[in-house]
């Protein structure tokens, strides 16, 4: 699910052929961060880029925090 901790930060995008407005509204409303339009295009995954370097970030902290954590509760001399 969405919610689960270690999916959380992945990017959904939703991709199709079909061209309705209401529709890509509605997925976009429901947390989709993207929505591409069949054929999809090399510019559609410049779009990509800002999602996927959040995540790293996300991910990099996470990591930082727990060695950081790790250190305090564990000194060594």
């Amino acid at each position: 699910s969405r919610e689960s901790s270690s999916f959380r930060d992945i990017p959904v995008v939703i991709m199709s052929s079909e061209n309705i407005p209401s529709r890509i509204n509605r997925c976009l409303e429901e947390g989709a961060n993207e929505f591409f339009l069949k054929p999809v295009r090399l510019s559609d995954m410049s779009k990509l880029k800002p999602h996927i370097m959040k995540s790293r970030c996300k991910e990099h902290c996470h990591q930082d925090e727990d060695l950081l954590s790790n250190s305090e509760t564990n000194p060594t001399n």
